[in-house]
């Protein structure tokens, strides 16, 4: 019997049962480029790739919104959830692991639905990420199957990134994917 799972939107305006392509737990891939960060506003994306597609229940209930010309993303019109995606040159489709609210079928009572096997595109960050955090997961600058880095801080450092480069600035500029909503955070003051 296949995995499935039921996918929900914070609001519940998507609920949907799919079908998942791989056994639980799942190999997955964290990851860290702009576009994923900015669009789910984490510092790391994780999705789950579907046995099937599920073009009518995401084109009926979600928004499309193509991040880039690789991939369409889909989103609950009313609360904003990040719901799945769509990689058109491989017809892949994918749910966000954290809309995932339920596991059925022969897995449901595992309780790991995910397997980490690496940090993909941490060139993206300005510091590694969640690299340090989750150190024994191997980590690729970009996204292609390049031999996993080594020794983090001297790769951080080839690209400008060294977590000691980092900047301390008094403002933390922020921004969605499309630049539509942009603002600052100041530093808390020392009370």
């Amino acid at each position: 019997m296949a995995e499935q799972a039921v996918v929900r939107c914070h609001c519940g305006n998507f609920n949907e049962t799919i079908q998942l392509r791989n056994p639980i737990p799942i190999p997955g891939l964290l990851c860290h480029c702009n576009i994923c960060r900015h669009v789910t506003g984490a510092a790391t994306f994780t999705g789950i790739t579907l046995s099937s597609p599920p073009v009518e229940a995401f084109q009926q209930k979600l928004v499309k919104y193509g991040t880039s010309e690789t991939i369409c993303r889909y989103f609950c019109g009313i609360c904003g959830s990040h719901v799945g995606y769509h990689v058109p040159k491989e017809d892949r489709w994918g749910v966000s692991s954290g809309n995932i609210d339920q596991l059925l079928g022969p897995s449901k009572d595992k309780g790991l639905l995910e397997r980490y096997t690496g940090h993909k595109f941490v060139g993206d960050t300005i510091d590694g990420g969640l690299t340090r955090y989750l150190p024994d997961i191997p980590v690729y600058m970009d996204g292609s199957d390049k031999p996993a880095v080594k020794d983090l801080e001297q790769e951080l450092a080839k690209v400008g990134l060294a977590s000691k480069q980092v900047s301390h600035q008094d403002k933390l500029e922020a921004a969605c994917h499309c630049g539509g909503v942009q603002f600052s955070l100041s530093r808390p003051d020392q009370r």
